[in-house]
């Protein structure tokens, strides 16, 4: 109970973390709502529109194809939509792709708030064939839910490091908050599969439950730390409350119990009765509104050996990317500050690019994030086009 103690200590102040040197540039703009990036292994990107159904491909100049590589029929009302976007760990193999979204129950893209209004979460796997889908048809290979909603849908999907498939489903909101206590259902989840849907043996909470961690609200954004491969966890809190969470499997968030830390003796009882599998959060916005959604761990020196390790997280409503410096065991923030702010169309992902570049993409806008007076990045050289570069591992 000693780690709890701190845990339910008064909010603090975290001491400041200067911004770092950086430029920022547009490498694309007029987008339309984009939500998730991926990169090839050439350099391009593929990204999702939330509201079209589409995933697009982007040159390394920033131009958007005009013909979409995919687009499936969607329920896009709310927080509903085309989301989740990742490449196999094998892609440049087997040419899969990943999709995460809220499906339409007819033939057409809806706009219908109820909860008829959709089908459910398909996460559906599909090949590339140069710059369009290959004629095989997608494969679904999982199907969640998505009422009641239209809020609150979670919608990332990503590869471990232990290669395993990674999907984030929010607690689906209108008084459906306690789902995310319950561990016999997929609601308020960080799930893990195998990458052909089945569940792996190796689960925390059994062979048959897909549930890697829970007691989570609106788990938007997700990622592994290159340092240990802990999973870092932006959620979307409860008017304000909004939180950056490092969790270890089977462990429990505590939503809707404990909205952020704890720190008031109601969410201290219950993080008392949630014991030992609790596991708070290592910051929270308090009262600000700042919709977490993208999150990424600094690596590789690109930005310098101080930063390495820094927790970088993009706020949607505010366009401004907080970063986190971290104790020894990586479990603590010790500082924190923001990384740069002012960008346009409200953040929704944070990718490390193929160049070591930090990457933010908003609902209109690309941007790359380069060191103070480094050259842009050099395109890959050809011998390098075959290497497995997209969304690498840690």
């Amino acid at each position: 109970m000693a780690g709890l103690a701190v845990a339910c200590a008064d909010p603090v102040e975290h001491p400041a973390l200067p911004a770092p040197d950086v430029r920022i540039e547009t490498v694309a703009d007029s987008l339309e709502f984009a939500v998730q990036l991926a990169f090839l292994p050439d350099g391009r990107r593929l990204y999702t529109e939330k509201g079209s159904g589409r995933v697009r491909v982007m040159a390394l100049d920033g131009t958007v194809a005009p013909r979409p590589v995919l687009d499936v029929p969607v329920a896009f009302s709310g927080e509903r939509g085309l989301a989740g976007l990742t490449l196999s760990p094998d892609f440049v193999r087997d040419r899969s792709i990943y999709i995460w979204y809220t499906a339409s129950p007819t033939d057409e893209d809806t706009h219908d708030r109820e909860p008829e209004g959709v089908a459910g979460v398909f996460v559906e796997r599909y090949r590339l064939d140069g710059d369009s889908i290959a004629s095989a048809p997608g494969e679904r290979i999982l199907t969640l839910p998505a009422r009641p909603g239209p809020f609150h849908n979670g919608g990332n999907v990503r590869f471990g490091p232990d290669r395993r498939l990674y999907v984030s489903l929010g607690e689906l909101n209108k008084n459906a908050s306690l789902n995310a206590q319950r561990t016999d259902e997929p609601m308020g989840s960080i799930l893990r599969y195998n990458p052909d849907g089945t569940i792996p043996v190796d689960n925390p909470l059994g062979v048959e439950n897909p549930i890697w961690v829970y007691g989570l609200r609106n788990p938007f954004g997700f990622t592994f730390d290159p340092a240990d491969g802990a999973l870092w966890i932006a959620d979307n809190g409860p008017a304000g409350h909004d939180r950056v969470l490092r969790m270890d499997p089977g462990q429990n968030a505590g939503w809707p119990f404990v909205w952020g830390l704890p720190t008031n003796p109601i969410e201290r009882i219950a993080a008392a009765v949630i014991g030992d599998r609790f596991r708070p959060a290592v910051w929270e916005s308090y009262a600000a509104r700042v919709a977490p959604t993208g999150i990424v761990v600094l690596r590789d020196h690109a930005y310098g050996a101080a930063l390495d390790g820094r927790v970088l997280v993009g706020f949607y409503n505010t366009g401004r990317i907080l970063q986190l410096e971290l104790d020894p065991t990586r479990t603590r923030v010790v500082r924190a500050g923001t990384f740069l702010e002012g960008l346009s169309g409200g953040i929704t992902d944070l990718e490390l690019g193929p160049d070591g570049r930090l990457y933010a993409l908003t609902a209109t806008h690309l941007y790359r994030v380069d060191p103070a007076g480094a050259p842009p990045p050099s395109l890959p050289a050809p011998d390098t086009l075959r290497a497995d570069t997209a969304n690498p591992a840690p």
